[in-house]
């Protein structure tokens, strides 16, 4: 892997550095990380896996020099380099021998198979974490912080002044250590050392650059729904009025989030999600309009080919990486008052849109009135009217389709040999249930229940749309799961003989037989 400089006026890559190995999150893909400048712009402080450690490296902006900062015993989970020079780093609980004697141990004296075991999965080690094999239930998300059999370890954090020395930090004094699932760059962790973020009991309120406003993201009456932000965006001026943002772009989205303040003060810069589309707005708080910067039937973030993380502020401009159904990721820059843009950098030029196959979005719902979309990829240069057979991959759609979930099923090259191929975008986060969905009090079984029955009058409407439309031949449907619509195509595959093959990935919580005497 390797980090390049791109100069924001020519769009040239002035510099590449090694970045070290790749760092993989639990389902396969490479974990986001998102590199810090000194505060003169003129270093690059990153993490990096050089053999089977994770340290805080820099290299500088020409990248001439390249120097490993930190030289701790326990991987490093997290950082954050400050203006003054100082460097705050969150290390794992446990070091890499000590998780090593522990993981040897465990594999001597054999596994008990109790409820920790993943069925499907593999028990002992196979899962490539930080340069090494650990064992796939110890990955975060599956009750451990750092992917390895000590993962629960309390983590450590240190402070690294600019002369070298390092100084143990007690998190719960300093307050400086903030728990996030969602973290960008490490998995669990992230570090908010930020003197103009501060968070209150009942909101989180940023500051804006004259300290006069603060803006808001407080909670709404969609708090306790999972699948809606749960929060409003609001300013509050030094008098303490608070007024709410009055665009539909940041009223109830499925995901809303801060940028940043404008340089002036004038303007609040967030991002917004709903159904597939995101949004980039500008709010002028002063004259309480909004002016939507950019709608993209895609993604738009900051790491993950645009998938995740949150656009960059650059003064008066917004840095973000964009990428659509058919649109490989770039870099690109988005000038807050005007909302133009331009592509700073391209890393797949050749992949144009003139050479791979159109796509468009289809809306889908189910019988319980659940909204979700689906993306549609057809051969290029298909003609309207000829029937074809259809492929569909699932559960996550963002950004360029490179085949759902697990990568198995890639829509471009099926739409290249003939197929119409759909990524039906199911994901939980993605989707808009009716309100209360999830305040019913139902069992976890029944919830996993509902979810296959949504999945298969989900996969039912959509290949109506498409027959109706005559873009299908519906006795030619072949559908792929991944992880948990594994299980949800196999439920379906006992409710309906719609399909003409199935690609089960990984086994899921169920199997067929067990859909089967469910149902």
């Amino acid at each position: 892997m390797e980090w390049q400089i791109v100069d924001r006026q020519t769009g040239h890559v002035s510099a590449a550095i090694d970045g070290g190995g790749p760092l993989w999150d639990l389902n396969g893909g490479l974990e986001g990380d998102i590199p810090q400048w000194s505060a003169d712009s003129q270093w690059l402080y990153f993490r990096k896996l050089h053999g089977e450690e994770v340290q805080v490296w820099r290299a500088s902006r020409d990248g001439r020099q390249v120097q490993q900062i930190t030289l701790d015993t326990a991987d490093v989970l997290a950082f954050r380099q400050q203006p003054d020079g100082e460097l705050y780093y969150l290390v794992a609980g446990a070091t890499r021998d000590e998780i090593k004697a522990a993981e040897k141990a465990e594999f001597e004296r054999g596994t008990v198979l109790d409820g920790s075991i993943i069925p499907g999965f593999p028990i002992s080690a196979s899962y490539p974490h930080n340069g090494r094999k650990t064992t796939y239930r110890y990955l975060r998300g599956f009750g451990s912080q750092s992917g390895t059999l000590l993962g629960n370890e309390q983590p450590v954090l240190y402070r690294l002044d600019s002369a070298g020395q390092r100084f143990k930090v007690d998190p719960v004094d300093a307050e400086a250590m903030v728990e996030s699932p969602w973290a960008v760059g490490s998995g669990r962790f992230i570090l908010s050392l930020d003197a103009r973020i501060r968070a209150s009991s009942d909101s989180d309120s940023y500051l804006s650059p004259s300290g006069g406003d603060a803006a808001l993201l407080s909670p709404n009456a969609y708090a306790d729904e999972p699948v809606r932000s749960g929060v409003s965006l609001q300013v509050r001026s030094a008098s303490g009025r608070v007024r709410t943002c009055p665009n539909p772009v940041c009223i109830d989205p499925v995901s809303l989030a801060f940028v940043g303040w404008s340089p002036d003060g004038g303007d609040i810069v967030f991002q917004s999600s709903t159904l597939g589309t995101d949004w980039l707005g500008a709010w002028d708080v002063r004259a309480d309009r909004v002016r939507v910067l950019q709608e993209r039937e895609g993604v738009l973030g900051s790491h993950g080919s645009g998938r995740s993380g949150l656009c960059q502020m650059a003064g008066n401009e917004v840095l973000c990486l964009a990428s659509g159904a058919s649109e490989t990721p770039k870099l690109v820059e988005f000038d807050v008052q005007s909302g133009k843009e331009r592509v700073l950098f391209d890393p797949n030029p050749s992949i144009r849109r003139d050479r791979i196959g159109p796509s468009r979005t289809i809306p889908i719902k189910d019988s319980s009135g659940s909204e979700a979309h689906g993306r549609l990829v057809l051969p290029l240069g298909y003609r309207q009217g000829t029937r074809l057979p259809l492929v569909i991959s699932t559960y996550a759609c963002p950004g360029f389709l490179q085949g759902g979930s697990g990568r198995d099923v890639p829509e471009h090259v099926f739409a290249g040999m003939g197929y119409a191929a759909l990524c039906l975008d199911t994901g939980a986060t993605r989707m808009r249930r009716p309100l209360g969905y999830y305040n019913t009090g139902k069992s976890t079984f029944d919830l996993i229940q509902d979810g296959n029955d949504h999945y298969l009058d989900m996969l039912r409407d959509v290949v109506r749309q498409l027959d109706e439309q005559g873009i299908i031949d519906p006795r030619r449907v072949a559908s792929a799961g991944f992880s948990g619509s594994s299980t949800q195509l196999q439920y379906a595959l006992t409710q309906t003989d719609q399909f003409t093959a199935a690609m089960v990935m990984t086994k899921g919580s169920m199997d067929a037989i067990n859909c089967y005497f469910i149902a």
